[in-house]
């Protein structure tokens, strides 16, 4: 084969293998590029570390002597409040009579407690009741002794009354006196007669006690007066121009010094149960307002003397128990009993944790702790429960380092949002902390912004693509970036 041919030969060669290339490169399968959207939401820049949850009490308790236990009243999980006895290296009597000094403290403290708030109101309806009845009883006393002094007076002057004329040549008929006289007033009634055109053919004009005039009659008494007493005249006699006197009462009956004393006794013994009633209704009105008033300065000074007395013999007996009785320092569950009954106690025999409140212990590092602050929100995720995701806050942060293995931390609190059950002392979590966020931003996957001379994406419009700089406002740790500089809704592929 001549040299020519040969070179037509290799060039053949070439031409089929750069023929084959091109065909393998352009008509292989079409190429696809990952595409997104530019949409509106929030973006979020955190930070991660590790903490532990930590019990915001935990008493670890021991006696402070070494002391064998003669007895333990509570077990594990038992839940105790502050004061409660939990453990003894004594007899136990002690420990009855703090109960009892307890006791004592409440009593007090419920009597000036009463002292203070008065009667019930089922004790002051009966002091009502009893003021009422005092008041019905004297009103009723009044009224009876009223009218047994009126009958009294009414049987004094009343009895054996005669009508005297003032002539003693007088011959006609005295006239007759009846009825009962019912005034107050002593004196005498005087009668005068004389002729008038009456069907008896006499009147008489009456004086003295009361005044008024009256014609005669025959057939039946004649009324003097509005006191209650009527005359009766004789029929034939000659009366004109006689005059008669009525004495009330008559001091010259011979009933009349018993039925005075009758009188003056009945006047003093209605004064007696009067004065007895008013007495009795004054001592009720009495016992109310002070039922009803405010306690004396004396009563409660004294009653403030008796719960200081009950109080300071509790903490006599509690200084005594503090040496040989344990006792809860606060609300909590029991955990961790290392010694049992009979055995001694040389140091910390259980611990008292109060499980209703927690701290978020965690440790930031120094390339960190200038952007956290107090009141950042945070997003915890504990081993115990890592699909439980709990929110919290940054609450503390210690203005000293801690210094590990040459990286210098600051111990952060976090307060927790929500306390669940299953929250433990010691619980290990991971943390997310929020440090700067973009709400309702314009963003855009960070993979999706190419960065190497500037902030770059590549925008799909219609049929073409173009390269379109933007602003980066925020990358955040959410995998999103907040940007200016596209529109919502234009698709970007990635680079």
């Amino acid at each position: 084969m001549s040299k020519q041919q040969r070179t037509i030969l290799v060039l053949g060669a070439v031409v089929l293998v750069i023929g084959t290339v091109l065909w393998v490169v352009f008509s292989g399968p079409e190429n696809t590029q990952a595409e997104a959207v530019v949409d509106r939401g929030d973006v979020t820049r955190s930070i991660t570390v590790s903490g532990y949850l930590e019990a915001d009490k935990v008493a670890d308790l021991s006696f402070p002597q070494s002391a064998r236990i003669t007895t333990l009243l509570v077990r594990e999980g038992d839940w105790v409040s502050a004061g409660d006895v939990l453990a003894t290296t004594g007899n136990g009597a002690l420990a009855a009579q703090r109960r009892a000094a307890s006791a004592s403290v409440t009593e007090a403290v419920a009597a000036r407690d009463e002292l203070l708030n008065g009667l019930t109101l089922e004790a002051r309806a009966v002091s009502d009741s009893t003021v009422a009845q005092a008041a019905e009883a004297l009103a009723t006393t009044r009224v009876t002794e009223a009218n047994r002094v009126a009958q009294a007076r009414a049987n004094l002057y009343s009895t054996d009354l005669v009508a005297r004329s003032t002539d003693a040549k007088e011959d006609a008929t005295r006239p007759t006196v009846s009825g009962s006289y019912q005034c107050k007033e002593s004196g005498v009634y005087i009668l005068e007669v004389y002729r008038s055109n009456a069907d008896s053919g006499y009147s008489v004009r009456i004086s003295g006690l009361e005044s008024d005039t009256k014609s005669i009659s025959y057939t039946q008494p004649v009324a003097i007066g509005d006191c209650g007493l009527s005359v009766q005249f004789t029929e034939g006699d000659l009366y004109s121009n006689s005059v008669w006197e009525i004495t009330i009462p008559n001091e010259n009956s011979s009933t009349y010094l018993s039925r005075l004393r009758t009188y003056e006794l009945t006047v003093a013994q209605a004064e007696q149960n009067i004065t007895a009633a008013e007495y009795t209704y004054q001592l009720a009105q009495d016992v109310a307002t002070r039922d009803t008033a405010a306690p004396r300065v004396e009563a409660m000074l004294a009653a403030n003397a008796a719960v200081v007395s009950a109080q300071a013999n509790l903490e006599r007996i509690d200084a005594l128990l503090g040496d040989e009785t344990l006792v809860a320092p606060f609300d909590g569950i029991v955990s961790n009993i290392t010694t049992r009954e009979g055995e001694t106690a040389t140091g910390p025999i259980l611990s008292v944790v109060a499980n209703d409140r927690f701290t978020l212990i965690a440790r930031i590092p120094e390339i960190d702790i200038t952007r956290v602050k107090t009141q950042q929100p945070a997003v915890v995720f504990f081993d115990a429960a890592h699909d439980t995701p709990i929110t919290a806050s940054v609450s503390y942060i210690a203005p000293t380092a801690s210094v590990i293995d040459g990286v210098s931390y600051y111990e952060t609190s976090l307060t927790l949002q929500s306390y669940p059950d299953w929250l433990r002392d010691g619980l290990n979590a991971d943390i997310n902390i929020e440090i700067e966020k973009q709400t309702n931003a314009l963003r855009v996957p960070s993979r999706f912004i190419s960065t190497e001379k500037e902030a770059t994406v590549h925008v799909r419009r219609a049929n073409t693509m173009a390269s379109s700089s933007i602003d980066i406002l925020l990358t955040g740790t959410d995998g999103y970036s907040a940007i200016s500089g596209l529109k919502e809704g234009d698709t970007v592929v990635a680079p």
